[in-house]
């Protein structure tokens, strides 16, 4: 592998490291941007993947001939024994485990990099078995450590800093020895480190980042330790109070944001400096944490944004593609398909051992063949799941409206339905309930099939897609400027995050700029749509738990909030006011007024009721330990959404991926832990009085100037095609709008993505040990969309 990069003769001494353990499929690519942007500016680096290598390691024979030795040696020890801890006694079942589970993983990683025998069933699950063999002799030879990519199986908290100290003194890293060799001989030979960045970007890898800040530190007293990358970004943001201070007795600075700046800015500090830039200098720098020197609190620099403007190309010279468990043609395939290593609900191969799911997949390729014909390959036949999800006889099995060559369907030629085959539970007491499509009250259409004993739910199976509306085939008959109509009607609910989603989309395409008051007033838009649907389930909520009266207070304060809406923006749903270019129309002075002063009386009315909610012992009791999705359920399945905040899943794209002018707003998230229908509810209250307080931030920082910068005048023929995407923080979720243009104005292909994809799922799984009567009470905890899943 080459180390220097393409910096020149030199070796780079500025080293950015990614750290085990994570996802070994690909190669992540922010360490080769940072690299591309820190060169295009003079400044050398390399990029070391000790995650890739790592996976070489672990399945070299000397590693299986080490680990096969600590577990015999530590059961022998167990066994001799008598009468055994409770600590004991887990650690021999881990040991038992593991005697039967020494694998062969060096021919296992052969199979995961040859695209021929990836993709044959046998092999592939062959290959994936052996991993997940070597991960039990992991947890049996390191007890009680746990080791598995891509998920937070260690245990360890982020500021969980007296486990992290004992993983580190204990010596229980299994991959010590390969760090340690490869780190020294990078340094044979372009010389020791002047700088060390580590990227922490997954909790998987949180024990292996401290360690590894301890370990440069002892090869290379004189490196300039930082810790930067996602999760680091999580921790100094929501951890407990002092938890920076104590991360910098690892490192010498923390980057909870983007790198580019900080670092352009600090390697030639460090440069200058023989390593010891003056603390004030440090202080002074954007995004980085670093100690006060006279003992007080840490001290951050100002806050800086990465802007596309910024963007490099990559500079992956340091990486070998061969070094990953796949062969290089799928490694841009991989992330979209999930782990191979039997983690994720998402991915066509996820299935146990026994061939049965752990989770219930979400039926997007099942949709996909549906209205494209393409069926996903990799599975078994016995396993795969063909039975049709958006096709309820409205076509005939060889259409597939999203094919090119589909063309017009005439009224005569719809088929027969049949019957839909629901998965069966069997059993003494087992009967079915069938619920819907159609429901007593005004919502959508979808079928629930519940297994029950008495009133206690056994499972739930969801039967969707009876408002498909062909809206992916009528974007593409409709001119791109006009898209953004039906982008807003997608799920009505979530008008202004789908219309702007797609004019993020559109406008990228098309680099068509839009004016800073119109950006604003686009989050202004947002959180008042956000508020609306809060007020609404709330209300619903109490309804649904048989308290009458929050409904009829809630519903009032949401009438009030949308009688204004029409009043200043033409539309109580607010549709058709995100339109490409900024906003269909502007507000003036008494506008802005009329606004803050319903902030103020709407907010009084909910902190009233939010009392009213905590203190009623009927509602909490039924709110309370109802539908619960556990942290680890919900990451196991991809919750996301408010409903993922609930479960403990502290993700939002207004923070975590912030566009203007979030970018510009201070912002709390609203997090629980509990994950049942009472933490739902409590996040619903806190996004409320956060919206209000981002609206009057917003209206009190409202730049001047105009709100729509006109398309370019361009003939229809001469509008260029291209590629745009928009994501955006919906009330429900993240909206994801994918977008490809033809020339002259043409939609060629547009996706709108409701969150709803992601977690109809989970609702099977919340129901699942409750009693029937609470079903109501769960699904309008989640309120899902019917419509923007179906479209």
């Amino acid at each position: 592998m080459n180390t220097s990069g393409a910096d020149g003769p030199d070796k780079a001494r500025n080293w950015l490291i990614f750290p085990p353990f994570a996802d070994p499929t690909w190669p992540y690519v922010s360490l080769p941007t940072l690299k591309g942007h820190l060169a295009s500016r003079g400044i050398p680096c390399t990029v070391i993947d000790l995650n890739a290598g790592c996976v070489d390691f672990l399945a070299s024979p000397g590693t299986a001939a080490r680990l096969r030795t600590a577990v015999l040696s530590r059961f022998s020890r167990l066994d001799a024994r008598r009468q055994l801890t409770r600590a004991e006694q887990m650690e021999y079942l881990r040991l038992i485990d593991a005697l039967d589970s020494f694998p062969d993983t060096a021919a296992a990683a052969a199979i995961l990099r040859d695209p021929d025998r990836l993709t044959d069933p046998a092999a592939y699950r062959a290959a994936r078995d052996a991993f997940e063999d070597l991960f039990v002799v992991l947890e049996a030879a390191c007890f009680p450590y746990s080791f598995s990519f891509n998920k937070a199986a260690h245990l360890i908290a982020p500021w969980d800093f007296e486990a992290l100290e004992a993983y580190i003194g204990a010596g229980a890293s299994p991959v010590a020895p390969y760090t340690r060799e490869r780190l020294l001989r990078l340094a044979q030979d372009g010389g020791a480190p002047r700088f060390v960045g580590l990227s922490l970007t997954f909790v998987s890898q949180i024990p292996e980042t401290f360690r590894l800040c301890r370990e440069v530190r002892a090869l290379f007293p004189e490196a300039f330790i930082a810790l930067g990358g996602p999760c680091l970004g999580q921790i100094t943001r929501f951890g407990a109070p002092g938890v920076s201070a104590r991360l910098l007795d690892y490192a010498d600075a923390l980057c909870p944001g983007e790198g580019e700046r900080p670092l352009e800015l600090l390697l030639p500090l460090l440069a200058r400096n023989a390593g010891a830039p003056d603390p004030e200098a440090l202080a002074a720098l954007p995004n980085l944490i670093t100690r006060d020197p006279a003992g007080g609190p840490p001290r951050q620099g100002p806050a800086w944004v990465w802007s596309p403007d910024d963007a490099a190309t990559p500079d992956c010279s340091d990486l070998n593609l061969g070094d990953y468990l796949a062969p290089s043609p799928m490694l841009l395939y991989s992330p979209t398909r999930g782990c191979y290593w039997n983690r994720c609900s998402f991915c066509a191969y996820g299935f146990n051992q026994d061939g049965a799911h752990t989770y219930r997949e979400v039926p997007v390729e099942r949709a996909v063949a549906d209205l494209l014909g393409l069926a996903a390959t990799g599975e078994s036949e016995e396993h795969a799941d063909s039975r049709p999800w958006l096709a309820h006889g409205a076509w005939s099995a060889d259409y597939f409206p999203l094919r090119r060559e589909a063309g017009e369907r005439t009224s005569g030629e719809w088929p027969s339905a049949s019957d839909y085959p629901f998965v069966a539970v069997a059993g003494d007491g087992v009967h079915e309930i069938a619920v819907g499509p159609v429901h007593a009250g005004i919502i959508e259409p979808g079928h629930f099939r519940f297994s029950v004993v008495g009133e206690k739910v056994l499972r739930l199976e969801q039967r969707l897609g009876y408002v498909h509306k062909g809206i992916d085939q009528r974007f593409q008959s409709l001119p791109a400027s006009e898209g953004y109509r039906l982008a807003g009607r997608v799920s009505g609910d979530s008008t202004v995050a789908c219309a702007w989603a797609y004019c993020m989309a559109l406008e990228a395409a098309w680099k068509l700029p839009v004016p800073p008051r119109a950006v604003w007033l686009r989050a202004l838009l947002l959180e008042r749509e956000r508020i609306a649907n809060h007020l609404g389930d709330l209300g619903a909520l109490g309804n649904d738990a048989a308290f009458a009266f929050g409904l009829a207070q809630f519903m009032r304060l949401k009438e009030d909030w949308l009688r204004l809406n029409k009043a200043l923006f033409g539309h109580r749903y607010l549709m058709d006011v995100v339109v490409p270019g900024g906003i269909a129309g502007d507000i003036d002075a008494n506008g802005i007024e009329g606004l803050l002063a319903q902030c103020v009386a709407i907010e009084a009315g909910i902190r009233e009721l939010h009392d009213i909610y905590d203190e009623h012992a009927g509602l909490q009791d039924r709110f309370l330990t109802t539908g619960r999705v556990t942290t680890e359920q919900a990451m196991a399945l991809g919750l996301t959404g408010l409903a993922g905040r609930a479960s403990g899943i502290a993700r939002d794209v207004r923070l975590n991926f912030p566009a203007p002018p979030y970018t510009e707003l201070e912002f709390t998230l609203a997090c629980k832990s509990g994950g049942d229908v009472a933490a739902r509810v409590a996040v619903r209250f806190d996004e409320v009085f956060e919206s209000l307080r981002l609206i009057r931030q917003i209206l009190r920082r409202l730049p001047s100037g105009m709100v729509r910068e006109e398309l370019p005048s361009l003939l229809e023929n001469e509008r260029p095609g291209g590629i745009g995407a928009g994501w955006i923080e919906g009330w429900r979720g993240e909206i994801f709008v994918a977008l490809t243009l033809a020339p002259g104005n043409r939609i060629a292909r547009c996706h709108c993505h409701d969150p709803s994809w992601q977690n109809w799922p989970v609702l099977e799984h919340a129901v699942i040990g409750n009693i029937v009567p609470d079903f109501p009470l769960i699904n309008k905890s989640f309120n899902l969309s019917y419509s923007g899943h179906d479209r």
